[in-house]
């Protein structure tokens, strides 16, 4: 005979599964992400970006993907570990504290690579592309709008 504590205590029982990872994003190599590519390089020419400039800024783009899928399993452990501890009761306070700090350091590390390789990409540019793809890397907008060379021809 179960009572209204055995209930109760039935209820508290957590069963932590693991957020669903998001869909990887395409990758390198399939019709998706040459579709995604293809529609870059119109938006970098819209830009007035020279081909040369748009080539490193695609190699620069594929890179980062790559590195992208490779770190997803650390991401994925870190975002599990906080899940775990945040949803097992008793909440132990300090593990949490523990999973959260891991967690940021697994994003500020990718935050920091992702600024080194932009960087590392600028410099590769040359002056007039450096200007173009700069405004890439802020989310705040020049006061004049800058001159557009073609409309881009983008694929959904």
């Amino acid at each position: 005979m179960i009572n209204g504590f055995g209930i109760a205590a039935a209820l508290l029982q957590v069963s932590v599964l693991p957020p669903p990872a998001p869909p990887a994003p395409p990758q390198p190599g399939t019709e998706a992400f040459d579709s995604q590519m293809d529609n870059y390089r119109a938006e970098l020419r819209a830009d007035c970006m020279t081909e040369a400039g748009i080539e490193a800024a695609v190699r620069y783009r594929v890179l980062q993907v790559r590195k992208s899928a490779a770190e997803s399993p650390k991401h994925q452990a870190a975002t599990r570990e906080v899940a775990e501890a945040a949803l097992t009761p008793p909440i132990d306070v300090d593990r949490l504290e523990r999973a959260m700090a891991e967690q940021a350091r697994v994003r500020n590390e990718s935050a920091a690579a992702y600024d080194v390789n932009a960087l590392s990409l600028l410099r590769a540019l040359s002056p007039a592309d450096r200007i173009i793809f700069a405004r890439r890397l802020t989310i705040m907008r020049p006061a004049t709008p800058p001159k557009k060379c073609v409309a881009p021809a983008i694929r959904r």
